[in-house]
């Protein structure tokens, strides 16, 4: 067996996400809504960021701008989320949540603290403190390493 792979961070990252993503995607449709965990994701971001544009969007996702322009076309298309031109640069459109997306994130942010909650529970505020430091100390390696490809 080559135990190389098993003790390579990228896999363990890699299984875990994709363990949330799904986890919280089944949650989510138990629930009765038809997000992804993307879009809830997006949802949340665009809530607490009333106005924000696509390009920040896309920064604070760490996405490119083509594939937050779908996403946020998908949830606009659903009634979700609106685009609204800049009073002072109208080729600038800030991103709002519509009445409908207003509820459904009301809807369903109980639901996603109840995982919060349960999926945190057993560690210590300091390893998951520790534990989002590395995280965010290994996406600024992989920013850096990316740079100078």
């Amino acid at each position: 067996m080559d135990t190389k792979h098993d003790d390579f961070i990228g896999k363990w990252l890699a299984h875990a996400h994709l363990k949330l993503f799904n986890l919280i995607t089944k949650t989510l449709h138990k629930e009765g809504s038809d997000l992804t965990f993307e879009q809830f994701i997006l949802l949340k971001i665009i809530h607490t960021n009333e106005g924000i544009s696509q390009q920040e969007l896309a920064s604070s996702m760490n996405k490119d701008k083509t594939s937050i322009t779908r996403a946020i076309s998908v949830l606009e298309d659903h009634h979700k989320v609106v685009r609204i031109s800049s009073k002072d640069d109208k080729r600038k459109k800030g991103l709002y949540l519509t009445k409908e997306g207003k509820t459904h994130l009301a809807m369903i942010m109980p639901r996603f603290a109840e995982i919060r909650a349960e999926l945190e529970k057993g560690f210590s505020k300091h390893e998951l403190d520790s534990t989002i430091s590395i995280l965010r100390k290994i996406i600024e390696r992989t920013n850096q390493m990316e740079e100078k490809l």
